[in-house]
């Protein structure tokens, strides 16, 4: 194949083929090796499931999308066709809340909902960890006002920084402003991690038994972790929970779990955590 002077390429018998028509036909088998394929048919028919907002949290990938019953809600896919699911029904019925301005913050997908499709009424900031029982509303803005003059859109950005969530929202008197909201400040961890080596095995309950019983000089750095029973004190008990739970199919470690990093949901008086953000 040569190229001439106007940038053409030409096979041996003078066919002209241009560059992109070239690269378009074997960049794909160049640069992947592999077909491309739908994960899961979300709405199957001819409409579609109208997904967008493709967001990565962590392993996973939350977005918009409309399963044809739902309306536009959050959905959350690990990349099988078992891990696509819908989230949450957050507005019941056929309309959906259609959710927007999908922004990861650590572990957790941060959105805003609106009423109305204007964003004139009822703006809320949500919160999600890809469970039903953890997306909830965090911020209510209430009613902020629309400008005729100003694009629909009321927030514009989310951003993450120094522990705060800024954001751009119009307030009542229709000015674009800065607002900020501090994020959670208490500690977040796995549940039944003791050594937080950020994953839950046989090394955990060997942990929390050389803490107990043998002076083990390695210090626990989140006792909450090594609570896997959620009693609020870390003791033999712990052990054997996390030992039944891994090997004999015993009861669920409580919330936030193995598997997730996550506040605990119960107040204890234990000391604060200080667990790897890196292990989440």
């Amino acid at each position: 194949m040569d190229r001439n002077r106007e940038g053409v390429f030409q096979d041996q018998n003078g066919r002209s083929l241009r560059l992109a028509v070239v690269l378009a036909a074997w960049l794909p088998c160049i640069a992947f090796g592999a077909e491309a394929y739908i994960v899961k048919d979300i709405n199957p028919g001819s409409q579609g499931s109208d997904l967008i907002f493709l967001t990565a949290v962590g392993d996973r990938i939350f977005f918009r999308a409309s399963d044809g019953q739902s309306g536009e809600e959050l959905w959350v896919s690990d990349g099988t066709p078992e891990g696509t699911t819908l989230v949450k029904d957050i507005k019941a019925g056929s309309e959906g809340s259609s959710l927007q301005t999908l922004t990861a913050v650590g572990d957790r997908l941060f959105f805003v909902i609106a009423e109305h499709r204007s964003l004139c009424k009822g703006v809320g900031l949500w919160v999600s960890d890809g469970t039903s029982e953890g997306t909830s509303r965090v911020l209510d803005l209430g009613d902020l006002g629309c400008n005729p003059k100003l694009p629909t859109v009321i927030i514009v950005q989310i951003l993450p920084h120094l522990d705060k969530l800024f954001f751009t929202a119009q307030d009542s008197r229709s000015r674009i402003e800065l607002w900020a909201l501090p994020l959670e400040t208490a500690p977040r961890f796995r549940r039944g991690d003791s050594n937080a080596d950020g994953r839950s095995d046989l090394s955990d309950a060997i942990t929390t038994l050389g803490f107990l019983f043998l002076g083990n000089p390695l210090q626990l750095a989140c006792k909450d972790a090594a609570d896997t029973n959620d009693d609020g004190d870390v003791d033999v008990s712990d052990a054997i929970w996390t030992l039944t739970f891994k090997f004999l199919g015993g009861v669920e470690i409580p919330s936030p779990g193995p598997d997730t990093c996550g506040v605990d949901p119960t107040a204890d008086g234990l000391p604060l955590c200080s667990y790897d953000p890196t292990k989440c």
